[in-house]
């Protein structure tokens, strides 16, 4: 895939931050990248209605970088539920161990079917999200448990029509930067680093998307895998270079990511800051070892897609760590040749004396 389809998709995925307005989202107009992390909504911009206040019907939340103010949750457990439900457990007649579906749960010594399970799964997810610990731990009393996935749609927002996947409550007390939350699920068992068939993208990957440098901080303490990569192979890092700050990226290199991991679309972290031009992400990379002449699927260096767009502070930051002004792409074009194609005229004479000192 060539930098400029590569390119395109990723600018959907960042013109999505000015839709936030519209939605009730606290910016306006475009995020800055080029000096702040590239956030939507987070735990500071919106405090989530508690778990109770509601008894509305309710729908899984959304991720933190799709999310308009919510006005639902989950509605709680009335008494009269759980006493019904306790009773039909009870009773001969309906015993729910009797059924095929019935399993036991590792949070209890109540035994409740997969349907049911399902049901509490998706409340304890909510209630995670929500920083409800209280009531997290009414649902775990119930038998809720703590490394089922629950849906969230369009969670995965680049693409067009988003796609949805899910979060384990980890995941979405992660999301929201729900510390207390996140250590009582720990404490209950809850997996650090549950694989894609339990939560489509780890708790470390959602707090990076967070830009919540406090969660990753405390996941990365307990023992996240730093290279856990998603659904889609976008590592923590990756979300970390395009959602994050120097901080937040800074940390997760602290860890020693593997920097040569390749995402599905053929790129790497170091093409995540290329666009929309973040010199101070792509600098710590290279510092931590990045190479300077990543290439995409189709052989473009970071030179080539620098020049296609016409970054010239990323062209002389590359430069400076010795990338190679003479590799050719797929089409067999040097990096000036791409600069001279799309009228990037400095940038050509700048890779153009280079080339001559090369010689």
């Amino acid at each position: 895939m060539g930098y400029d389809v590569m390119a395109a998709w990723e600018k959907r995925s960042f013109e999505f931050n000015d839709s936030i307005q519209e939605r009730g989202g606290p910016y306006q107009g475009s995020i800055s990248w080029q000096s702040t992390a590239g956030r939507t909504i987070s735990q500071d911009d919106y405090d989530p209605p508690k778990f109770s206040t509601t008894t509305s019907r309710w729908s899984p939340p959304t991720s933190p970088s799709s999310a308009s103010p919510r006005t639902e949750f989950p509605q709680s457990l009335s008494p009269k539920q759980t006493t019904s439900s306790t009773s039909a457990s009870s009773s001969p007649k309906q015993s729910r161990s009797s059924s095929p579906r019935a399993e036991s749960t590792a949070s209890g010594s109540l035994i409740v079917s997969s349907m049911d399970a399902k049901s509490l799964a998706s409340n304890l997810y909510a209630a995670s999200a929500a920083g409800d610990v209280q009531h997290m731990k009414l649902l775990v009393s119930l038998g809720a448990p703590v490394n089922v996935g629950t849906t969230v749609p369009s969670l995965y927002e680049a693409f067009k029509p988003a796609k949805s996947g899910f979060l384990s409550p980890l995941a979405g007390a992660a999301s929201f930067g729900q510390m207390e939350a996140a250590m009582y699920l720990i404490s209950q068992g809850a997996e650090i680093s549950p694989n894609i068939n339990k939560s489509t993208s780890s708790p470390l990957q959602q707090a990076c998307r967070a830009n919540n440098i406090a969660m990753a901080s405390y996941l990365l303490d307990h023992g996240a895998d730093v290279n856990q990569a998603n659904c889609f192979k976008s590592t923590p890092l990756m979300y970390a270079v395009k959602y994050g700050s120097p901080t937040l990226v800074s940390l997760i290199l602290s860890y020693q990511p593997d920097l040569s991991a390749v995402s599905f679309m053929g790129s790497l972290a170091t093409h995540w800051a290329i666009w929309p031009g973040r010199l101070d992400i792509l600098e710590l990379l290279l510092r931590a070892g990045a190479d300077p002449d990543d290439k995409l699927a189709d052989e473009s260096t970071l030179l080539h897609c620098a020049a296609l767009i016409g970054w010239l502070d990323g062209i002389k930051l590359l430069l400076s760590f010795g990338a190679d002004v003479n590799k050719r792409d797929a089409d067999y074009k040097t990096p000036e040749q791409v600069a001279l194609a799309n009228k990037q005229y400095d940038i050509a004479a700048i890779l153009r004396a280079e080339m001559l000192l090369s010689r």
